[in-house]
């Protein structure tokens, strides 16, 4: 796909976000369950939505003139620890 699309100046990455606390996060976790998750994330907190809509923003502008073909993982550490 990132080839085909490429000849046509179209830039394809993948967004994979960790932890958001977004309600249906807070909605299905207790507490001490979001306490457990955040103390599991090098960075100690989960996600904030407006930090993952802003690199979603970032792939969709034309600010993006040469990122293509990636998979961002957005995830405070988590994936590296």
């Amino acid at each position: 796909m990132i080839i085909e699309f490429a000849t046509y100046g179209i830039l394809v990455s993948a967004v994979c976000p960790g932890y958001v606390g977004t309600e249906l996060t807070f909605a299905n976790n207790s507490p001490e369950q979001l306490a457990g998750i955040a103390a599991s994330i090098p960075l100690q907190c989960l996600a904030q939505p407006d930090e993952i809509a802003k690199l979603v923003v970032f792939l969709c502008s034309q600010d993006n003139t040469y990122l293509t073909g990636q998979s961002i993982i957005i995830d405070g550490g988590f994936t590296y620890k």
